[in-house]
């Protein structure tokens, strides 16, 4: 029996877009200390979310995520508080002051507690922060195992360790919700000390056998099959390993002054020529099907060009106006952001305008 044919509206978005945007959205905050950055990009993610996400147990993995994100900023300022301490700067504070040994480098503890000291904290914290809120973001609106399906043969077995990693959180929620609904119904308590010890395990076990239903039903259809043309397989991993070999030389090239730039650039031609070989020569080394192939449309478009657009806004303004990225914190202000960057900025906000919640509904849908 064929499928019902889908249409435009609900065509769900193709998930290179979707991580895309995760991607540039990490990129930006990862590469800037400016507050009203990364709160432009955390308010994109928020806007995406009540925009484009539906309610379903995986969807409430991105709470999970900002759990987690908070929790980061909130260890980052309590280290600056008990570490960070320096001379000068508007004091809110003093705490108490001591000089650990010298055999722990003489690291002061304690001491006067500055303003600009949690501004440092709350920014360097608030970085990790929205990368880690993309990712639980990006894992709501779109399944990891759709970007599996889009991984290239040859790198077949690395897509399925980096997707069942990206998927374990999701997975963990999705199990810990059943278990508490569960427990709910019995009267037995959910929250608390008393409850963990009867919820992390089987937790932990409900995501484990959700990864083993999934390989398993990936082996029943063939996912992942290789042919027995030894030949193509030896010639497939012997320009992989030369791939690797120069890569590793154009990294050694770039980063020691010494040798010549010319080595760096033809290993990098070299190690891009291999890794291309490679990958078409182990193209018909896996025998693949797709069931709702994915399609990239003007949605999709959008959103990849919005994520670019960040991204180059963000470089270019690190190289042109290094202040802007990373603001000092003495003197005490409000950090400027250049126009051009903001502008690069609105790309981010794209999916909440060409993605609506019924092509997310679809994606959901499919999962189960």
């Amino acid at each position: 029996m064929s499928p019902p044919p889908t249409t435009g509206r609900t065509r769900s978005v193709h998930a290179l877009a979707w991580w895309g945007w995760a991607v540039a959205i990490a990129f930006v905050a990862l590469s800037s200390t400016n507050l009203v950055a990364l709160a432009a990009t955390a308010a994109a993610i928020a806007l995406v979310l009540a925009t484009c996400a539906v309610d379903s147990p995986t969807a409430r993995a991105a709470t999970v995520f900002l759990r987690f994100g908070l929790g980061i900023v909130a260890i980052r300022v309590a280290l600056g508080v008990l570490l960070g301490s320096k001379p000068g700067g508007h004091v809110l504070v003093r705490l108490p002051s001591a000089t650990l040994p010298g055999w722990a480098a003489g690291i002061s503890v304690g001491g006067p507690v500055s303003v600009e000291v949690l501004v440092d904290a709350l920014a360097q914290g608030a970085q990790l922060g929205v990368a880690l809120v993309a990712l639980g973001a990006v894992n709501a609106l779109c399944s990891p195992y759709r970007l599996l399906r889009l991984v290239p043969a040859p790198l077949y077995e690395l897509g399925v360790a980096a997707t069942v990693a990206v998927s374990s959180a999701p997975n963990a929620v999705v199990a810990l919700d059943r278990i508490r609904t569960a427990r709910r119904l019995r009267g037995r308590p959910t929250r608390g000390p008393r409850a963990l010890r009867h919820l992390a395990l089987p937790m932990l076990e409900g995501a484990l056998d959700r990864s083993v239903e999934l390989a398993a039903s990936m082996d029943v259809r063939g996912f992942g099959r290789t042919d027995t043309d030894e030949s193509r397989r030896r010639r497939t991993h012997a320009a992989m390993a030369l791939g690797i070999v120069a890569a590793s030389i154009a990294v050694y090239g770039a980063a020691v002054p010494g040798p010549p730039r010319w080595i760096a650039l033809v290993a990098t031609a070299a190690s891009a020529v291999s890794f291309a070989t490679a990958l078409r020569a182990g193209s018909t080394h896996t025998r693949r099907s797709r069931y709702r192939p994915e399609r990239w449309d003007r949605r999709a478009s959008v959103i990849a060009l919005g994520a670019a657009a960040a991204i180059v806004g963000t470089v270019a303004t690190a190289a042109w106006a290094p202040l802007a990225t990373a603001p000092p914190v003495r003197p005490l202000g409000v950090p400027a952001v250049p126009w051009g960057w903001l502008v690069t900025l609105l790309g981010l906000y794209l999916p909440a305008v060409v993605a609506s919640p019924v092509a997310v509904e679809a994606d959901v849908a499919a999962r189960t």
